[in-house]
């Protein structure tokens, strides 16, 4: 089998597992609602951290709108936890959606800018990532700065601690993201749908105390922001 056929069938395989299961976790899960924005104020509120990011609040909606060299982020403290939902209306710039919906803990030292999970929505569907202990990890990291690209050990750990869903989003109207972490395990809904799940390890970080929406592509309109917990 050649290398390129044993990760495609890695791949569909790591999907399939993905995609199997079919209890959602529940939305009555979360009953707390610890914050939210529908950017109703003239002007972004202080909770808000911007990085890269020259966002700016345009008749009721978010435009996140990325600096030179680096993904737009705008993100929120939230108090130490395991479990959260997070919900986001999004509206793609012609039709460039990438969105990322990322849960860090900045006092955790061993991954870079203490990056724990995260899903990343781009055209051809979501990809879920366990950072904590893949991509982000500080092994993984330390090698490919030092590298310039990925070895071989760095990519096995990187493909044993994500997966990808396939599922087009190609709208250019709004949608609507949620998010949800219950221990190990992350579900994505989108539109009211159920896309799929991942469960690994490094989602169970106890003490999320960060989340971020990550805007690359130029560009997105973002509203009705919702986070909650247990």
């Amino acid at each position: 089998m050649t290398r390129s056929l044993a990760f495609a069938c890695a791949l569909v395989a790591a999907v399939s597992a993905s995609v199997s299961i079919a209890e959602q976790i529940p939305a009555d899960h979360y009953t707390q609602v610890v914050f939210q924005d529908d950017f109703s104020a003239p002007a972004l509120g202080k909770a808000w951290r911007l990085y890269s990011s020259e966002a700016r609040v345009e008749d009721g909606k978010l435009h996140a709108i990325m600096k030179p060299g680096h993904a737009a982020v705008q993100n929120v403290n939230v108090e130490p936890g395991g479990d959260f939902e997070v919900t986001v209306r999004f509206k793609p710039v012609d039709k460039n959606i990438n969105l990322v919906i990322a849960f860090n803990d900045r006092q955790y030292k061993d991954s870079h800018a203490g990056h724990i999970c995260r899903v990343v929505l781009n055209p051809k569907g979501a990809t879920f990532q366990d950072g904590k202990y893949g991509i982000f990890s500080s092994k993984v990291w330390s090698q490919r700065e030092k590298d310039g690209k990925l070895n071989d050990e760095s990519k096995k750990i990187v493909a044993a601690h994500r997966t990808f869903i396939a599922h087009p989003i190609t709208s250019a109207d709004w949608s609507t993201a949620t998010v949800r972490i219950q221990q190990d395990r992350m579900d994505l809904t989108l539109n009211g749908r159920f896309i799929g799940s991942y469960q690994s390890e490094g989602i169970a970080h106890p003490t999320k105390r960060n989340i971020a929406l990550v805007v690359g592509k130029n560009e997105m309109y973002l509203d009705d922001v919702a986070i909650k917990t247990p």
